[in-house]
């Protein structure tokens, strides 16, 4: 079985954050392909050095050139809100 690509719309947030727990806690089923957070750019940040999404989205675009410079190397495409390549 193939693993479930999930996308989190607010990681940073309490329900995201109980659904990267679930993740987690079941690494065979699912693996992270998009996390978004408003404008918590330390946790998102965290979260995807942690998980390896495909896509980070930080709402707040003061923040953005932030959450890019440090996932850079790790090969997320990073976008402020909304990201270009969703229109």
């Amino acid at each position: 079985m193939s693993k479930k690509r999930i996308g989190i719309f607010g990681s940073t947030g309490s329900i995201g954050r109980q659904a990267l727990e679930v993740i987690e806690a079941h690494p065979a089923l699912f693996e992270v392909e998009v996390l978004t957070a408003h404008s918590n750019d330390a946790l998102l940040i965290e979260q995807a050095l942690k998980h390896r999404p495909n896509a980070v989205v930080i709402g707040d675009e003061s923040k953005y050139a932030a959450v890019k410079d440090v996932l850079f190397d790790q090969g997320s495409k990073c976008s402020p809100d909304p990201p270009p390549w969703w229109k």
